[in-house]
């Protein structure tokens, strides 16, 4: 079990390299008219790929030194997992505005986001981080590994319903579900809510299978977005 869990290690750092590439070539493609704010959220992205490669490149060096890996984890999910809901937020926001006005989102940026939807985007952050928090003191044997999972999942759902309720219903609304363009907000929302659910059930499994299922759910839920986000470039650049 153990060699399986250095083959994922080493498989997801081969994979984030990989992915880094990608996006840092993205980033510098011209930028397609209206998509300001796509490249903006690739800088996100390319932020969440350096934090998630220092981990990596830490957990490659101390995996056999450390006893417990899976507290270290919460370091690097602290700072990833609210930088990737905001470009979440962001994103759903900007197809709403894509589909609402011809030019609309040609101004749009991520300060106007974040200042416009302050509020919501505080509670969810919040609640992600007490959510993490949980399952830290759940990791460390501050009270048991199940009830910190149980404990973590309400603020989980929580702030998941908001974000359903503040922007991809809000999106449907808006849109009257004629366009599609709530259809691709509703994919992607699903595919992070899916996708973050199952560190939860993850986390009750034994030690190494555990943290070998991490290594790999790190590459679906972080770097999925990043690529997809350089696709959205690479396709759109002027020829």
């Amino acid at each position: 079990m153990n060699s399986l869990l250095h083959s994922s290690l080493w498989f997801s750092i081969v994979v984030q390299l990989v992915t880094g590439v990608i996006e840092l070539l993205a980033f510098f493609v011209k930028t397609p008219p209206g998509m300001g704010l796509i490249k903006q959220l690739l800088g996100l992205e390319v932020a969440v790929q350096a934090v998630e490669g220092s981990f990596y490149a830490w957990l490659y060096y101390n995996i056999d030194r450390v006893k417990n890996i899976t507290p270290k984890r919460y370091a690097d999910w602290a700072i990833t997992t609210p930088t990737m809901l905001v470009t979440l937020i962001a994103y759903i926001i900007y197809l709403k505005t894509d589909n609402s006005n011809d030019n609309g989102n040609d101004s749009l940026s991520l300060i106007q986001i974040l200042r416009e939807n302050a509020v919501p985007i505080a509670q969810i952050l919040g609640l992600n981080w007490l959510m993490l928090l949980f399952g830290y003191l759940g990791e460390v044997g501050v009270f048991s590994l199940l009830t910190g999972v149980a404990l973590g999942f309400v603020p989980f759902i929580a702030y998941f319903c908001i974000m359903y309720e503040r922007f991809v219903a809000n999106d449907a609304m808006h849109n009257n579900g004629t366009n599609g363009t709530n259809g691709t907000s509703l994919k992607i929302y699903a595919y992070f809510l899916v996708a973050w659910s199952l560190y939860g059930i993850v986390a009750v499994l034994p030690y190494t299978l555990k943290n070998t299922i991490y290594n790999v759910l790190d590459l679906f839920s972080k770097n999925f977005f990043g690529i997809f986000l350089s696709y959205l470039l690479f396709s759109n650049a002027p020829g």
